[in-house]
């Protein structure tokens, strides 16, 4: 609620000297100073003002904020390298997976000689 007060007195007087009936002046300055109250109620008041500008980024902090700030050009560039990496990852990953299958595959021929040898030295 806001402090500011209206004075529905001083307006119903003036109603009054300007000839509208004393219950219709005193209704209708009533009806206005709610209204008047209900919209002052909504305007912010210098707490609320004092609250919001303590919150707000002041032109310091806007500057800092700038500095840190990559560029578009920065930004490209930073995607270009993080694409390059995943292409490496990607590669070293088929390695790794082509030295598993090599790796299978010579325990397999390993297996294969063995038994070769075996039927060999049985002959």
């Amino acid at each position: 609620m806001s402090d500011v007060m209206f004075d529905t007195l001083r307006l119903a007087k003036g109603f009054k000297e300007s000839g509208v009936p004393d219950g219709q002046a005193e209704g209708m300055a009533r009806a206005i100073g709610l209204e008047w109250q209900s919209g002052m109620d909504a305007l912010a008041t210098k707490a609320d003002l004092e609250r919001l500008e303590a919150r707000m980024a002041t032109k310091e902090d806007l500057a800092v904020l700038e500095a840190r700030m990559a560029t578009k050009d920065e930004v490209t560039a930073l995607l270009a390298r993080v694409t390059a990496i995943e292409t490496t990852m990607a590669t070293k990953e088929a390695l790794v997976r082509v030295q598993s299958n090599l790796l299978l595959a010579g325990i397999s021929a390993i297996g294969l000689s063995t038994a070769i040898l075996g039927v060999l030295i049985k002959l």
